[in-house]
């Protein structure tokens, strides 16, 4: 309504009579108009009356040979005022109600025409009915409507019941309680053409609850609008709004509805806003909003504090998701967003920088409409085929640079969705698009250090691009892929250098196992992605190298040293060729510390193989002897006692 307020200024049509003789023009209308106004608040009638006592006196004075006279008095009013009535002291005059100028205006016929230095009192009473104007609310726990004077000076009061928590915004009223009414005065409006309060007053709300299963691709969800009781048809509309947009959201956004429970939309005084809790499934719906006012909030279901903490892509998001469902619901979309941009350029700061810290509020007009617009030209430049792959990457968890595609199907959101930065979503868009999206978008988002980041980003991924190529299927190692993610590109340079080397390494010892014939144990590649080319890496590299050393040193001496003493002497334990095996196995399985154990078991064996031999050899020569010398003992005894005859 303050479009209104340079209209305030009631109008006086002023008739002036020239003489008889010879009417001549008029130089202009004078006069003052002292009034009144009283606003009554009638929550059970759900409506406001007005009343304005008007005391108006021609000052015109007009020139010789001519009279001044006023034959109507005209007063800007609220739009769609009802039942509007004028009258003196001696009963009812006639009105009439006509827009003019873009301007609701009462044309009051006096009793009689006012000529100059006369007064005319008299009196205008109309109503402001709840529903009727989407500016004025009147019931049982909201009142709004906007209060202004009239004329050339003015006072304003206000009554409405006191239990009900008032907030004037725009100009100031005094406030007073008697009784159980709440009394707002104004005292004297010297210009009342720049004056305007506008009136808020609540009640703690009673609420009803309409409900509705919306199935989705990913289940079901249970939809809950919270209207208040006096305000059904508010939630039924809601409720039929919300049920056609939640599936459309879900296809625009490309991932399933995230909210764990049910979605509930309150009605309330004032919108919720972006900080409003929607991804934890509730939403505060102003009482006035637009549709699509209404959809960007739903849409923060998705893009939500789960998603991303930058506040330029929550908010463009919801506002290209709102605006693709508006469409197709055939809904208004509230302006260009571009156009807004740009008329608010010189408030402009880089988007990445926009958070909750408090600004001007033409630069967050300027943000919100920039996010939406940039969102929009991502949309343009990739498709928005390529934004739903990049959130579906992102509610599955990826990063920018994971090469696995988003396994996550609709209906379903990582369980611990990691919060992507502005710099992260650019990587992701990357991921799934050849066009050049990250140059189209990093200038609004990262301001002047675009161009260094950029070019060092370039310089990075050329070099990422080469390790990835170098290490085959063994991808990138954990440390490259941390700082590429993080955007720290020097030290992706640093790192990727150090893999580069490690990897020369790395072939060089796989060489060295084959030619072993052995099988590369799996924490190799595991040393090399959790380590890149750091020292554990390379620890690694020196500890299966000697392990390798050891088995092929092994395994070539072994026919040279296994003389006949020495097969002799490793008969009773373990071959070389068990051992061999043993080690081998346990290489390949990762367990360097058995294999090395086993090829030092080997290697000991293998020493002391010949003295063992000899010692058996001995040992089966004596044991001979000794078997030859008893034998030969036995015999002898035997032969002894049977030479022996006794007498007869």
């Amino acid at each position: 309504m303050r479009s209104h307020r340079g209209a305030r200024l009631a109008i006086a049509a002023a008739t002036l009579a020239a003489a008889m003789s010879a009417p001549s023009a008029v130089a202009g209308a004078e006069y003052t108009m002292v009034t009144g106004a009283r606003y009554v608040v009638d929550d059970a009638a759900a409506k406001v009356v007005v009343t304005v006592d008007i005391a108006f006196t021609n000052t015109f004075a007009a020139p010789a040979g001519q009279v001044s006279v006023f034959n109507t008095i005209r007063l800007a009013i609220h739009d769609r005022a009802a039942a509007v009535a004028a009258g003196d002291g001696s009963g009812a005059l006639n009105v009439s109600v006509a827009a003019s100028g873009g301007v609701n205006v009462a044309t009051i016929t006096p009793r009689a025409p006012v000529q100059y230095g006369k007064t005319a009192t008299l009196q205008l009473a109309y109503e402001l009915r709840d529903g009727e104007d989407p500016a004025i609310r009147v019931g049982q726990h909201l009142v709004s409507f906007p209060a202004w004077g009239f004329g050339t000076r003015s006072e304003v009061r206000v009554e409405l019941p006191s239990d009900y928590e008032v907030r004037v915004d725009g100009d100031e009223l005094d406030a007073a309680v008697e009784g159980d009414t709440t009394i707002l005065t104004s005292g004297t409006i010297a210009d009342p053409t720049h004056w305007l309060a506008n009136i808020g007053a609540t009640r703690e709300p009673a609420y009803e609850t309409l409900q509705r299963a919306i199935p989705l691709a990913g289940g079901t969800a249970d939809l809950q609008v919270r209207h208040w009781v006096d305000d059904p048809e508010w939630g039924t509309a809601m409720l039929d709004l919300v049920a056609d947009a939640l599936p459309r959201l879900e296809a625009a956004f490309g991932v399933s509805y995230p909210a764990r429970g049910p979605l509930v939309i309150t009605e309330t005084v004032t919108a919720g806003g972006p900080d409003i809790q929607s991804d934890k499934g509730e939403v505060a719906v102003g009482f006035t909003e637009p549709p699509f006012t209404v959809l960007h909030q739903v849409a923060h279901v998705w893009a939500g504090e789960g998603l991303t903490g930058d506040r330029w892509l929550l908010e463009g998001l919801a506002s290209w998701a709102a605006a693709t469902v508006s469409t197709e619901l055939e809904l208004s979309l509230p302006h260009d967003p571009a156009a807004v941009a740009s008329s608010l350029a010189a408030n402009a700061f880089p988007l990445a920088e926009w958070d909750a810290a408090e600004r001007s509020a033409a630069a967050e007009g300027w943000a919100q409409a920039a996010s939406w617009s940039l969102t929009n030209q991502a949309a343009a430049t990739a498709g928005a085929e390529a934004i739903r792959e990049a959130l579906g990457r992102m509610a599955a968890g990826l990063d920018g640079y994971d090469p696995s595609a988003a396994t996550t199907p609709a209906g379903e959101v990582a369980v611990e969705p990691v919060p992507v930065t502005t710099r992260a979503y650019l990587d992701h868009l990357d991921a799934v698009t050849a066009e050049p999206i990250v140059e189209a978008l990093a200038g609004s988002l990262l301001g002047t250090a675009a161009p260094a980041e950029l070019t060092a980003r370039t310089s990075a991924r050329a070099a990422y691009d080469g390790l990835l190529q170098a290490a085959g299927d063994w991808g990138d190692p954990a440390p490259v892929r941390a700082a590429m993610v993080e955007w720290r590109f020097a030290d992706a340079e640093g790192l990727i250098a150090d893999a580069g080397a490690w990897l020369v390494g790395r072939d060089a010892l796989l060489a060295e196992i084959e030619a072993a014939e052995l099988t590369a144990p799996d924490r190799l590649a595991a040393a090399y992605q959790n380590h890149g080319g750091g020292e554990e890496a390379w620890a690694e590299i020196d500890a299966e190298r000697a392990v390798v050393a050891a088995y092929a040193d092994a395994a070539g001496s072994i026919d040279e040293r296994l003389d006949p003493a020495a097969r002799i002497g490793l008969l009773m334990g373990p071959g070389p060729d068990e051992r061999l095996a043993t080690a081998a196995t346990a290489f390949a399985a990762g367990d360097l510390r058995v294999a090395a154990d086993e090829l030092a078991g080997l290697n000991k064996d293998l020493a002391t193989a010949t003295a063992g031999g000899l010692v058996r050899v001995l040992g089966v020569l004596i044991a001979l002897a000794v078997a030859v010398l008893l034998t030969s003992m036995a015999m002898r005894r035997r032969r002894m006692r049977t030479d022996y005859t006794p007498e007869p």
